[in-house]
């Protein structure tokens, strides 16, 4: 999977959308995240977190991201990533896991994979991205 920034959303800023085809899978990352933090088991695949905000001009200056989910109230409803969290080259925006969509269990349409964070930190049903100023 990759993304595009063809389209605007509300802000003005660019809107990313799911790529398809050839050049996407060119961009796909793929990882297993060992330490029991998350699932040892699992191959998450989708699109690396750098790559999402090289797209939108933010380049090696990548900064925080705020995560958004569907799910309304709780704790795990939006975190911030550091900086630090979003150069790490195997933190994810996850769409598959082990060669499959995601289901809804594992957060379809898409989370967050972040290596050291506890499973319950990594985002799912993520609805937007918002990166902020460098941390």
């Amino acid at each position: 999977m990759a993304a595009d920034r063809t389209g605007r959303g509300p802000s003005g800023r660019p809107h990313l959308r799911p790529a398809a085809g050839p050049a996407a899978e060119r961009g796909a990352a793929a990882h297993r995240l060992r330490g029991g933090l998350v699932d040892p088991d699992q191959l998450w695949s989708g699109v690396r977190l750098t790559d999402l905000a090289a797209l939108v001009g933010l380049g090696a200056h990548t900064p925080r991201v705020l995560v958004e989910s569907l799910q309304r109230g709780g704790s795990f409803s939006s975190v911030v990533l550091s900086a630090a969290q979003v150069r790490d080259p195997r933190s994810l925006l996850a769409v598959g896991v082990n060669g499959a969509p995601l289901s809804h269990d594992h957060g379809y349409p898409a989370r967050t994979i972040v290596p050291g964070a506890p499973g319950v930190h990594n985002t799912k049903w993520v609805t937007r991205l918002t990166f902020g100023e460098p941390a």
